[in-house]
């Protein structure tokens, strides 16, 4: 099994790992549509031991990820790696139920923690996996209402962001998907 990354994602994938080598923890942002999902998998295919939880803000992220991995390599092996969605980790944590056992933790979408009801099941995840690496993924790091969640759960604890702009000088993006993604920029 071996995800063959494009250039970009394999550098980013060389800063995750030495930044959580160091840190424990590390924040990926990444413009829509560059391949973050590819550097937690990457990730996950070098530490296949790892019970890896993936936070997504909806189900359908997780198995659209899930099934673009297995299009690609469909011998990877994603027995380690689970998934819940925000809300269902704000139930278990409003039940006392937080889930253990994660040597790393992914938060997908990290604007999304930004939320307070969220935000504090996080917080309770992150406690009760106190030796648990900790990814972030975002595009939009800072949310509408102006908090930064990155900032707040990794600090200066991150890659170095990979931006529309430098998606496009690296022809990553064909034509279409750089227009929307440069509209969906001006829109926020």
């Amino acid at each position: 099994m071996s995800l063959d990354l494009h250039p970009h994602n394999q550098r980013i994938l060389a800063e995750l790992e030495d930044t959580l080598e160091r840190e424990g923890r590390c924040a990926v942002e990444m413009a829509t549509g560059c391949g973050k999902s590819f550097v937690v998998y990457g990730y996950h295919e070098r530490h296949p031991n790892e019970r890896t939880l993936i936070v997504v803000p909806h189900a359908y992220i997780a198995s659209d990820q899930w099934r673009k991995i297995r299009a690609i390599e469909p011998s990877y092996d994603l027995s380690n790696v689970f998934s819940m969605t925000y809300a269902m980790l704000h139930r278990r944590a409003e039940s006392d139920d937080i889930p253990t056992g994660f040597d790393c933790i992914v938060l997908d979408e990290l604007h999304h923690v930004g939320a307070k009801k969220w935000g504090e099941a996080v917080r309770q995840l992150i406690e009760a996996n106190p030796t648990a690496r900790l990814i972030g993924t975002t595009a939009t790091p800072v949310r509408s209402d102006g908090r930064n969640p990155m900032d707040h759960l990794f600090g200066d604890a991150h890659t170095t962001p990979y931006t529309l702009i430098q998606a496009w000088l690296d022809d990553v993006l064909d034509d279409y998907c750089a227009d929307i993604a440069y509209e969906r920029k001006m829109a926020s």
